[in-house]
């Protein structure tokens, strides 16, 4: 979302997203997928983003990839 987006457009945008991966037809089809699916706000997938970039960034010297 870009900065500077305001607050309700984001509340609604966040509603969607909840609502939506709440309804049990896109849960079935995760599951069906062998896909985990839960609703994190802003702020946590922004968190889980930030962990998972980190734990890559440490992961990828240790491979010894050629260059």
């Amino acid at each position: 979302m870009r900065a500077g987006t305001p607050a309700p457009i984001v509340a609604r945008l966040e509603a969607a997203c909840r609502e939506a991966t709440a309804d049990p037809a896109y849960q079935d089809l995760a599951e069906r997928q062998f896909q985990q699916s839960s609703y994190l706000d802003r702020e946590a997938f922004t968190a889980r983003l930030d962990a998972d970039y980190k734990s890559k960034a440490a992961l990828i010297p240790t491979l010894k990839l050629p260059e």
